[in-house]
């Protein structure tokens, strides 16, 4: 990111160019990409977060997968303002208020890692049809409960254990980008 700027409720972000198609475009048209293929570019996203560089953004796109207005100004507990895309949101930040960290960043990619291998988002079947307030709701309660996404259950069964790794309510048991890089994927 080379620069970012707040505007009232809007935040502006200044990146570099990235070319080409987006992961979401990929997912949606190229249904028949092989296993292998997908697990290469999960390894790449893991290979960026090593080194700190950050290549997969939604660009808040996705509160638009759930019909609702999650903007950073809209979404508050408490007094708090959340910081980042509801959905993708690590328990530590929605449930003790705390700020983005490796730890949550290791959680967000792990929720969008079953959309690329599975195709499809992980918590539709949970949330289908709610609001931005139930939405909150029953992500709080999942969280209270340490409930994983269903979809988990689609991967195959050494997919299913690294990602349950990473959706580890306990931040300090997630693996680093650099430990789950030398798991066999």
């Amino acid at each position: 990111m080379l620069g970012i700027a707040i505007k009232s409720k809007d935040i502006l972000l200044v990146t570099e160019f990235v070319d080409g198609e987006s992961l979401q475009g990929v997912i949606e048209e190229e249904k028949n990409l092989t296993e292998e293929f997908r697990i290469n570019v999960i390894v790449g996203v893991l290979v960026s977060c090593k080194h700190h560089i950050a290549k997969l953004c939604d660009f808040g796109l996705g509160k638009l997968k759930q019909h609702a207005t999650l903007s950073v100004a809209s979404v508050t507990i408490g007094e708090s303002v959340l910081e980042g895309t509801l959905l993708y949101m690590a328990p530590e930040c929605f449930l003790k208020k705390e700020h983005v960290s490796q730890e949550s960043d290791i959680w967000s990619l792990a929720i969008t890692f079953p959309e690329f291998l599975a195709y499809e988002d992980v918590w539709n079947e949970v949330l289908e049809g709610m609001g931005e307030d139930s939405v909150m709701e029953k992500l709080i309660s999942i969280a209270k409960a340490k409930t994983l996404p269903n979809s988990l259950n689609k991967l195959s069964p050494a997919h299913r254990t690294h990602i349950q790794m990473c959706l580890n309510c306990n931040k300090i048991e997630r693996p680093t980008a650099l430990q789950l890089l030398k798991l066999e994927w």
